[in-house]
């Protein structure tokens, strides 16, 4: 496997414990801090059931605003065009441009 790959890879699980409790959120499992054990032995998850969940709503309206404007790279031109493996863009796109 490509070793860029393999790092990403790499890098994704090791960074997946900070991706836990968000993506919880998001799907509803909140963490009930104000709750003691008295109270959730009387109520278990019974305000779970009717609580409604606010983080889809928030999350997916700031990303369906989000546009992709441009992809640039400053640190000089992509590899595969330093390796002849894909057509050469113009002076801009290499970070040379003025």
């Amino acid at each position: 496997m490509n070793k860029d790959i393999e790092k990403a890879i790499d890098d994704l699980r090791r960074s997946a414990s900070r991706y836990e409790k968000p993506e919880r959120y998001y799907n509803g499992d909140h963490d009930l801090r104000f709750a003691t054990d008295k109270f959730e032995n009387a109520f278990g998850s019974l305000f779970r059931e009717f609580a409604l969940n606010l983080c889809p709503v928030v999350c997916d309206a700031v990303r369906d605003k989000l546009r992709i404007t441009s992809f640039s790279r400053t640190a000089g031109c992509l590899p595969a065009v330093r390796r002849g493996l894909a057509p050469k863009p113009d002076a801009n796109a290499c970070g040379r441009g003025a």
